[in-house]
């Protein structure tokens, strides 16, 4: 998925999540409901290899931070958006890890939880791909200007 090099991961941080998630495969809940078989029959899946809302929210917050190191991305699109979703981070409850936490207000109903976290780990994903087109756009401008810095 990324194509960063060494130097790149050195410059913008690691490549891929800090909490994993980025590579986490659907759950089993979510292939059910995909293949056909019921809503119920996927919330009855024990959720315990699912990581947390809070984990997938944090997961999300490092993606928006790590943006931010990218001035084009940090001036046009990463710090209206990491507001965004600080706002509706703290206006659910993600990432709290007490009782108020929107984790523990959905114990009863996994397949929402669960549904959830699969949108976080898509929005995650989706940060991470916006990251690297500018990681992209950044080389493609410095090439540019070496090659128009050597010409003159």
């Amino acid at each position: 998925m990324n194509n960063l090099t060494k130097d790149d991961t050195s410059a913008f941080g690691s490549e891929g999540s800090a909490h994993g998630l980025s590579t986490m495969e659907p759950s089993a809940g979510y292939e059910k409901v995909a293949s056909g078989a019921s809503q119920s029959d996927a919330s009855s899946e024990n959720t315990t290899n699912w990581p947390s809302i809070s984990d997938a929210t944090k997961a999300c917050r490092s993606s928006f931070t790590r943006c931010l190191l990218i001035r084009s991305l940090r001036d046009d699109w990463a710090e209206d958006r990491l507001a965004d979703f600080k706002l509706w981070d703290a206006s659910v409850g993600a990432s709290n890890s007490q009782n108020a936490s929107l984790d523990k207000r959905l114990e009863a109903k996994p397949h929402v939880r669960n549904g959830i976290v699969d949108l976080l780990v898509v929005l995650q994903n989706t940060i991470d791909s916006c990251r690297d087109l500018g990681i992209q756009a950044l080389k493609s401008q410095q090439r540019n200007h070496y090659t128009n810095s050597r010409q003159a």
